[in-house]
């Protein structure tokens, strides 16, 4: 007999992405609603200049840079995702920060599963759950202000042949990073970061926590009962359930 069980936390929901057969060529103010509680993308997600600033032809006015949050809920998109506009006062992609998974069922252009080009005051990608991008390339370029991103090991993340996926030029030089110290924790393990703070690694150098590496697992912040140390996590033996499992 089959039975219905509530979802623990977000229920599984899948929503139509943008570009190639969609309706939407972008991500804008007269779409982004049909985003919301979405926990996989099926398709694309682009976001063009007609998407933050309006598109006054087609009387589609500007995006409220608030209304990007809809996309915390994001897990997977199973084609690209495409990023060649942002709102200026945006500074990383964090709304993506639940990301775990490209597809690249579908590419765009000369077979990108990932870009991201000429958003001028991006610093950091913050794309900090991004595990896999399992088919296509990627493309990261003419990012002025962008750092981190020397950082990781990119190759991590691709599934298949790894040789010529990786096109990565004309972002924020590496040594005026350092020199602004816009450089990893020093909690990050050698795979790198996505950007500023012990929260953004790709990996822990020592243990993880809350989604967040620390030097060591204690008692504070006020849990209670004994804490144990599987894969390099802190978990409390008491509940068996984990901060964080990486």
């Amino acid at each position: 007999m089959k039975m219905c069980e509530p979802c623990g936390g977000l229920c599984p929901k899948a929503c139509e992405g943008t570009g190639s057969g969609s309706r939407f060529q972008t991500v804008d103010s007269s779409n982004i609603g049909k985003f919301v509680n979405c926990t996989k993308i099926l398709g694309n997600l682009d976001f063009l200049i007609t998407g933050p600033k309006g598109d006054p032809w087609h009387n589609i006015p500007a995006l409220d840079p608030e209304k990007l949050n809809v996309f915390q809920t994001v897990r997977e998109i199973t084609g690209y995702l495409n990023i060649q506009s942002w709102p200026p006062h945006m500074h990383n992609f964090s709304v993506f920060s639940n990301l775990t998974t490209i597809g690249g069922r579908s590419l765009y252009n000369r077979g990108f599963s990932l870009l991201i080009m000429k958003n001028v005051n991006v610093t950091s990608l913050g794309l900090r759950s991004l595990k896999e991008v399992s088919a296509g390339r990627i493309y990261i370029s003419a990012n002025k202000q962008l750092c981190y991103h020397h950082s990781l090991n990119w190759t991590r993340l691709l599934r298949g042949p790894k040789e010529g996926r990786l096109d990565i030029k004309h972002n924020r030089p590496k040594k005026e990073c350092v020199a602004e110290g816009r450089v990893c924790d020093p909690l990050c393990s050698s795979g790198g970061c996505w950007g500023p703070g012990p929260g953004q690694c790709l990996s822990c150098r020592n243990y993880s926590r809350g989604g967040s590496c620390v030097t060591q697992c204690n008692f504070l912040n006020g849990y209670c009962g004994k804490l144990q140390l599987m894969y390099r996590s802190c978990i409390l033996r008491s509940s068996l359930v984990p901060f964080i499992l990486q």
